[in-house]
């Protein structure tokens, strides 16, 4: 199974790739997926886009990346002076470096998420399609024009969510409808389900919800959730009105009223009268008697909080997907600050980790990716490259580890510089470049290779391994990925017997071939530690055919 995705507007903006996440939630274990990059054609085609579309692909758990024709620009990898393209050779520079072992270091690693749940509901894009009010909308080509607009508007939503958990430190998963059953639910150990303009919904999956919530569970949702059945019937009453406590009109048309959105003080997680303009609302929503309302458009309410058994409904009656749409920091923090309040109540407080600056403030458009093996975490950090100016930094910023306990050992895989200890890592984060740090149990002190047959004739293998040594004898090694060269006696690096192997629990075996063409005479054996760069080198004889072996 292939499963390609766009790094393209439209289908996901720069540093967003929420639908390359829904690929690959939904994919078949195995498949190929990975991002399909454009070429320099458009502003997609900044070198800070090419140049983040790899790690995006890496850290997003997808194991390629694609370069397509496209419109004007680039048509191929080769120019027509059949010399590498400059916008191709900027991805394949980018990914020769992935490759070069950072791809087996993260791909045998475990991506972390944080029981956060968006429901991808391809009825719900029919819905939209149908929800244009037939008296405000007479003519075919209106309704057709509606339907366009509101398909956008859920695209938007979803997009959103995905981005504004991403930039608050989360991570979340997608779900399909069929996967929302209380079985799965539980084995995913989901906490939070987030509905994003989802119109239409069977009785069968609102049950399903309704258990979960009981059960201690929340469920966020944006506009008008659940006004249609899954045959795109409107309903009397939308199907989860009552976890949310409200009621909604559900004559077909779509919120385009309006106003100012302010917030009222919510237990100190929110600073009071945070607003921004132009949101979106339904006027029809009228609330119950028990519920708490933290935030308003105009008199409608926007921000509506309701217990439900054991877990909690929130409604946010407010366009999620203007989001995507916001490049002032102040704007998009405040839709955060809404955003992280609802996980907090939802049971999911600090990011495991966060960017800050020394104030404790969180940096603006950051995407964290946080992989576990063994004792190791891995951390990759890509800023969302639509909110940066070409050239820019972010710098007087601090990677916050405040929330792992354990002590750790801190390295810049990028750089193999180690960084120290503590718990607050400085960075500085340019536009398009990634970055990719190590959380270690233990400081690597060195190598040890051996090479048990020193003398080999041409044709033969050269069998070698490699034991790592850590500052910490009682300490189990964990996985390490180690990159191979073999260096020719004239000096020269042959490419075709580099490799990379795994280390795990502290021990690698492994062998090169040297073929009949390659030189006699004494050649050397590198091997390098991926996070760490930490060698060891040791030399071997090749001799040609017919010479004795002394």
């Amino acid at each position: 199974s292939l499963a390609v995705t766009p790094q393209d507007e439209g289908y996901g903006l720069p540093g967003d790739c929420s639908v390359s996440a829904a690929v690959a939630s939904f994919a078949i274990p195995g498949s190929i997926t990975g991002l399909s990059v454009n070429g320099d054609a458009s502003s997609r085609g900044s070198d800070e886009l090419l140049r983040s579309a790899p790690w995006e692909s890496l850290f997003l758990r997808m194991n390629s990346v694609w370069w397509k024709k496209t419109y004007g620009g680039v048509d191929a990898a080769l120019t027509p002076q059949n010399t590498l393209s400059p916008a191709f050779s900027a991805v394949a520079e980018e990914a020769r470096e992935i490759m070069g072992g950072i791809d087996i270091l993260l791909g045998g690693s475990t991506l972390h998420t944080d029981h956060i749940g968006i429901l991808y509901s391809p009825v719900s894009k029919f819905a939209a399609w149908t929800s244009a009010d037939p008296e405000t909308h007479p003519s075919a080509a209106s309704v057709s024009q509606h339907g366009f607009d509101n398909i956008h508007m859920m695209s938007s939503s979803v997009r959103s969510f995905y981005l504004a958990f991403r930039e608050a430190g989360y991570n979340p998963v997608f779900v399909a409808e069929d996967q929302v059953t209380d079985s799965w639910l539980i084995e995913q150990n989901i906490k939070v389900l987030v509905l994003p303009f989802i119109q239409a919904m069977s009785d069968e999956t609102a049950d399903y919800i309704k258990k979960f919530v009981k059960r201690g569970g929340t469920v966020i949702a944006d506009l008008r959730p659940g006004v249609m059945d899954d045959h795109l019937v409107m309903r009397d009453t939308g199907v989860l009105d009552t976890v949310f406590d409200i009621t909604q009109g559900t004559e077909r048309k779509t919120p385009t009223v309006s106003g100012t959105f302010v917030s009222q003080k919510i237990r100190g997680k929110i600073p009071a009268q945070i607003t921004f303009d132009n949101c979106r609302s339904d006027p029809t929503v009228k609330t119950g008697k028990d519920v708490f309302v933290f935030a308003s458009v105009g008199n409608t309410p926007a921000v509506i909080f309701n217990r439900y058994g054991s877990g909690c409904g929130i409604f946010l009656n407010m366009d999620m997907g203007r989001y995507e749409l916001m490049n002032s920091g102040r704007q998009r923090a405040a839709y955060r600050d809404v955003i992280s309040w609802c996980l907090s109540s939802g049971g999911l407080y600090t990011p495991v980790i966060s960017v800050r600056d020394s104030k404790g403030v969180m940096e603006n458009g950051m995407n964290i990716s946080v992989f576990k093996d063994f004792d190791a975490i891995y951390i990759g950090l890509l800023r969302n490259p639509a909110l940066m100016e070409t050239g820019d930094s972010v710098s007087g910023y601090f990677l916050d580890l405040t929330r792992i306990k354990s002590p750790g050992f801190i390295y810049n895989v990028r750089t193999r510089e180690y960084l120290g200890t503590g718990s607050k890592i400085p960075v500085n984060v340019q536009t398009g470049k990634a970055e990719l740090f190590a959380f270690m149990p233990y400081r690597l002190v060195g190598l040890d290779m051996k090479i048990n047959n020193p003398v080999v004739v041409v044709g033969n293998t050269v069998d070698f391994s490699v034991t790592i040594i850590t500052g910490r004898n009682n300490t189990k090694p964990c996985r390490h990925a180690l990159r191979v060269e073999a260096v020719a006696p004239d000096g020269s690096l042959k490419p075709f017997l580099a490799s990379t192997i795994e280390a795990v629990f502290g021990d690698a075996k492994s062998t090169i071939y040297i073929s009949p063409d390659d030189p006699p005479g004494r050649w050397v054996l590198r091997v390098t530690d991926i996070v760490t760069g930490r060698q060891a080198e040791r030399s071997f004889m090749v001799m040609a055919t017919g010479s004795t072996n002394q």
